[in-house]
């Protein structure tokens, strides 16, 4: 009985381990380490996220890390952050992107800052985006008079490169001249196919206002990025993004 309960203690425990990792391994945090940027000096991993990626879940994995970086910013601490597609007997790297994110009062990475969105962005019958959500840690960010939070970050592979071609925040808020607040929660849709050939992005607004109808504003793929497809724009599209790519 004491074996059994041994072996259960011993399972529970490498699970645990296994969900503290995010769906990640130790071999996927090496895999990415050996194919970093010659500037990038990389530190402790803070954060990570990985996921089978759809359509080809038994061929490919997707993975986020964010790494401190060796020295600090100016202002206090800085993380160099990679997402990746990986073969997934080999975990090779197939398409890669590096970022470099300083730290300041709205923008910090802890260890659940990033998160994967794979869900079916599927820009044209023959291309699926890769999606990535940031939210920032940094206490500050939630008492200013502007906040934002829950960016998403659309990436599309190209020749080992991971592209972004669309940023949004998708929950924001201000404060106004009356004290008020004005507040966005957003919810994003596929839409019909635009002009340059890819499928339309729609963005409703689902924070109630006053009995007003839902409000929706579409993005278009100009060849190069989705943006708005009119003006006057929201006042949350200024508010992305805290991480670049």
């Amino acid at each position: 009985m004491r074996e059994v309960l041994v072996l259960g203690l011993a399972a529970f425990g490498a699970l645990a381990q296994a969900q503290d990792r995010q769906g990640c391994s130790d071999a996927v945090e090496q895999a990415l380490r050996q194919v970093r940027p010659p500037t990038a000096a990389l530190g402790e991993l803070v954060a990570q996220h990985c996921k089978p990626w759809p359509p080809s879940a038994d061929r490919m994995s997707a993975a986020v890390m964010a790494f401190k970086s060796a020295g600090h910013s100016a202002d206090g601490e800085s993380w160099d952050v990679v997402i990746a597609l990986l073969d997934a007997d080999t975990l090779r790297p197939l398409s890669k992107r590096w970022t470099h994110v300083d730290s300041d009062a709205l923008t910090a990475i802890g260890e659940y800052s990033f998160k994967l969105d794979t869900a079916v962005w599927q820009l044209t019958p023959q291309l699926r985006a890769l999606g990535l959500r940031f939210n920032s840690s940094a206490v500050g960010s939630r008492y200013a008079d502007a906040y934002w939070g829950d960016e998403l970050t659309l990436f599309v592979p190209a020749e080992g490169d991971l592209r972004p071609v669309m940023g949004v925040v998708t929950q924001a808020r201000r404060l106004m001249d009356n004290n008020d607040w004005q507040e966005a929660r957003l919810t994003l849709a596929m839409g019909l196919n635009g002009p340059a050939g890819w499928a339309d992005i729609v963005v409703t607004n689902a924070e109630k206002n006053a009995g007003r109808p839902p409000q929706r504003w579409t993005y278009r793929y100009d060849g190069k990025t989705y943006g708005l497809s009119r003006k006057p724009a929201p006042f949350w599209s200024d508010y992305c993004c805290a991480v670049t790519w």
